[in-house]
């Protein structure tokens, strides 16, 4: 990507390059059943999958409805045994990921495995731990200051060579950082440096303002 250049009133200006998304954030619903048989079935956002017919992929489909970014893994598992009717018994285990807060709940789903042979079955349902968002921002070229802004707030100028602590300090200063519940920063001290949210779920990118930035 281009480089944002600093002005400078003498010399060469300096630049620092764009933020990078280093690991994307996501929410995480985790829900599941212990067994029911074949004869069972639950229903995923308004549609009724038969338990044991469908994989993470179907899961997947009837949720993007809900959140385009959404991502499930895991499936059913054939525990290998019949119940009393002859039908096989499976239990399930699902983790959704997504991007759009509250997108995903327990209203996507039936309450229960609807089982004619064995009676319904629980349906366990938790808002799971997510995936924190990871950025990096750049090394400078040059030396001066520059700023980082995150939504409506930015930092004083920060030298070129910040440290590790001090970026953290800075960017937690920040009020809407710190109502998204702080980061924390690893790395290098004068950059790269690695910030890690500390909560989980999806982030706009952080900014770098090169205004303060000379030489290079």
């Amino acid at each position: 990507m281009s480089a944002l250049l600093g002005a400078s009133s003498s010399g060469t200006p300096g630049s620092i390059g764009q933020v990078v998304e280093t690991a994307a954030g996501y929410f995480e619903y985790d829900f599941g059943w212990a067994n029911a048989s074949t004869s069972g079935s639950l229903t995923v956002n308004g549609f009724t999958l038969s338990v044991g017919g469908f994989d993470a992929s179907v899961v997947q489909s009837y949720l993007s409805a809900l959140d385009g970014s959404v991502q499930v893994t895991g499936g059913c598992v054939d525990l290998g045994i019949n119940d009393s009717w002859g039908s096989e018994e499976f239990s399930g285990s699902f983790t959704v990921l997504f991007k759009t807060p509250g997108a995903i709940t327990s209203s996507a789903f039936s309450a229960v495995i609807s089982d004619a042979n064995n009676g319904d079955q629980p349906l366990s349902g938790a808002a799971g731990a997510g995936i924190a968002e990871v950025q990096t921002i750049p090394v400078p070229t040059g030396t001066g200051t520059f700023k980082i802004a995150w939504t409506a707030a930015a930092t004083g100028p920060l030298a070129w060579n910040i440290t590790q602590a001090a970026m953290a300090t800075a960017l937690n200063a920040l009020s809407d950082i710190s109502a998204a519940g702080g980061v924390s920063v690893s790395g290098s001290d004068g950059g790269p440096w690695v910030v890690t949210w500390n909560i989980a779920g999806p982030r706009t990118l952080l900014t770098c303002d090169a205004s303060g930035l000379k030489g290079g």
